[in-house]
């Protein structure tokens, strides 16, 4: 069993051709140093090796992962290896560049606006 404080999650910036833009590598690892201070504990790969734009955790097992195409955001339960929901959030093609969440909505920011997604509706 691992604590809150043996745990870091290492996300690896890389520069593009625009010096002022940088993108996540396509995957994520959580690192333990009380288990293994030079190798990852688990590693979460995006199914369709698109680049992660922005990364959101709610500090317990939910991640959300913004990308590079189609407005598309996925769900995360860091337990499992692979997303456990996907969103595609507007009709473009534009990046996620934003996004925050709370219990009941998502917002996303793309190329053109932000959009929300309400998960309180019936």
């Amino acid at each position: 069993m691992h604590t809150a404080q043996s745990l870091i999650w290492s996300l690896q910036e890389i520069r593009t051709s625009d010096a002022h833009r940088r993108t996540l590598e396509v995957h994520d690892r959580v690192w333990s140093i009380a288990m293994n201070p030079t190798g990852s504990v688990m590693k979460w790969e995006e199914p369709f090796d698109s680049t992660l734009y922005c990364v959101q955790s709610d500090g317990h097992y939910a991640v959300i992962t913004g990308t590079a195409r189609h407005g598309m955001v996925r769900l995360w339960d860091k337990r499992h290896s692979r997303p456990i929901q996907m969103y595609y959030v507007g009709r473009g093609s534009s990046p996620v560049y934003s996004l925050a969440y709370d219990s009941g909505h998502l917002y996303v920011a793309l190329d053109k606006g932000i959009n929300m997604l309400d998960f309180t509706v019936r």
